[in-house]
């Protein structure tokens, strides 16, 4: 993470603050090429009280931007679906290029949204 208004809480997933929009940049390390992400929602472990709605997906060349949008959808409500949650696979519209990903947290069902786990997929 390069940026961030998170919560973390010592495990491997991402929470956004309660009741609010929230924000992560991951640097990439170099520019590349994507044309699609991979993800699990979350619901908070045993607290089941969260889960991501809408989000927006931006890439850029450099941290400070611009930001080209590439990606607006909304998940289904994970906070009562059973463990493991799947992994979802979401298909860009077109193939991307940056070194710069933000993750924008929209929209969240219960008191915030977050993430379990966040990928890029490379086409062949």
């Amino acid at each position: 993470f390069t940026d961030s208004k998170k919560d973390i809480f010592g495990k491997t997933y991402w929470l956004g603050k309660d009741g609010q929009k929230a924000i992560f940049v991951l640097n990439l390390g170099c520019h590349l090429r994507f044309n699609g992400i991979q993800l699990v929602n979350t619901h908070n472990d045993a607290h089941r009280d969260r889960s991501t709605k809408r989000f927006r997906l931006s890439v850029s060349q450099s941290q400070a931007g611009p930001w080209q949008n590439v990606l607006e959808t909304t998940l289904v409500d994970s906070r009562r679906q059973n463990d493991p949650l799947p992994l979802q696979l979401i298909n860009l519209q077109a193939e991307a290029t940056g070194q710069f990903l933000k993750f924008e947290l929209l929209e969240w069902y219960g008191v915030g949204g977050g993430l379990q786990y966040f990928d890029i997929q490379r086409g062949n």
